[in-house]
């Protein structure tokens, strides 16, 4: 647990301050690159947790 807490805690105050920071006009903008982000992010860590299971190596063999 510590080790997500140091992992997420310094991006969650980057947001934090940089939502603050940023002029209303742009916030729609820091929305939807954050919704890219995390999105990115969870096909990512989804990709490498179906590779750990033998009866996906299809991505293996695909060279991925």
């Amino acid at each position: 647990m510590l080790a997500f807490v140091s992992g997420t805690l310094p991006i969650m105050f980057l947001f934090g301050i940089l939502g603050v920071l940023i002029p209303g006009k742009y916030m729609k903008y820091m929305l939807k690159a954050n919704t890219v982000l995390i999105v990115t992010l969870g096909i990512n860590l989804m990709m490498k947790g179906i590779r750990l299971y033998p009866i996906f190596d299809l991505f293996n063999f695909c060279g991925m």
